[in-house]
């Protein structure tokens, strides 16, 4: 009898260690696909060049929905953190900074919510409710020709945005 298992012994151990490999390696190429997508989301934001839109996974959504639940009663701190850690860890997502600007506009900083409503807006030129929310920014701040812009821009990707039309018959009159 040698160290080795015999037989059937022996392959059963070479199964198990197989499996063992390819989830380790399975990991690793998970862990580096990551790492890769954060670092060219990274610089591409740096850049200007914003990556496209992609669907969000679990806990992606579900970190979303914690922050999302904490702007909703009023705790602005702890859901501006979430919404942090949301960027930290997809900094690719729009919401995250859509939030964080909601939590800037309800502080009272409009500077700042006009500046993460407009990187929500670079992250995804589509995004309907962050032009409304930036116009009001923008309003709030005095700076009324920008908030008709985005107010503007809202209206053409959603004319049926009651707020904004609202908004804008406001200022007309």
């Amino acid at each position: 009898m040698g160290l080795l298992p015999e037989g059937d012994k022996m392959k059963k151990y070479t199964a198990v260690f197989l499996i063992f490999l390819c989830g380790a390696l399975y990991a690793y190429w998970i862990d580096a696909q990551q790492d890769a997508r954060k670092k060219i989301t990274a610089a591409s934001v740096e850049n200007k060049e914003i990556a496209p839109a992609r669907p969000m996974g679990i806990f992606e959504k579900n970190l979303l929905a914690r922050a999302n639940r904490l702007y909703e009663q009023g705790k602005y701190e702890e859901a501006f953190l979430k919404y942090e850690e949301l960027r930290d860890k997809y900094p690719d997502n729009p919401l995250a900074y859509y939030g964080m600007g909601s939590v800037w506009y309800a502080a009272g900083n409009f500077a700042m919510a006009i500046d993460r409503y407009n990187i929500a807006i670079k992250l995804e030129p589509n995004f309907a409710e962050a032009y409304y929310w930036l116009g009001n920014a923008y309003f709030k701040a005095g700076k009324k020709e920008d908030a008709v812009r985005a107010w503007k821009e809202c209206l053409k990707i959603d004319p049926g945005n009651e707020n904004a039309k609202e908004k804008l018959k406001a200022l007309s009159r």
